[in-house]
């Protein structure tokens, strides 16, 4: 069967339920608006999301960690045009064409035309991400993604003095 990818609309689960919203790149200014306030603000990660400039996706973003925040500001202060999970990626069906396994990148950065994929699993834990980007990386030859892990993370964080969870 041949590989396709999937628009996604607002779904929240990370490995996969797909919805139906465009996407495409970022071409116009970056958009912005009022957020939201979280049913449960202390599980809300986007409850304590700025006003983003270099934003250009559609909707508000809603991270999964402080990780994937403190990216997103980094991201924003040096004003590097990005979107959040736009696109979700088919990595196997099954014979009825159901999708059985995919894969949804944190971050697009359109003027680079690159994925990024955020993790701050210990390392010993990420085998099955590396496996999903290997899969990724066969399938969408033409897709280029980078998997930034924890280490990495943390790295960043002690360069640009970011504060990052543990």
């Amino acid at each position: 069967m041949r590989a396709s990818a999937v628009d996604v609309g607002d779904v929240r689960d990370r490995e996969g339920a797909l919805g139906g919203r465009h996407w495409s790149k970022c071409t116009s200014a970056p958009c912005g608006g009022a957020y939201p306030k979280p049913l449960l603000p202390f599980l809300d990660v986007a409850s304590e999301t700025p006003d983003f400039q270099a934003y250009c996706g559609a909707g508000v973003p809603r991270f999964a960690n402080d990780a994937e925040l403190e990216c997103a500001k980094l991201l924003d202060y040096y004003r590097v045009p990005w979107e959040y999970e736009p696109r979700t990626f088919v990595l196997e069906e099954a014979e009825d064409g159901t999708v059985v396994e995919a894969f949804r990148p944190d971050f697009y950065l359109p003027d680079q035309d690159l994925y990024l994929e955020v993790t701050v699993m210990k390392q010993s834990l990420v085998t099955r991400k590396n496996r999903k980007l290997r899969k990724l990386r066969e399938r969408y030859p033409e897709i280029r993604v980078k998997l930034f892990y924890k280490r990495d993370i943390e790295r960043l964080a002690e360069r640009y003095q970011l504060e990052l969870a543990s």
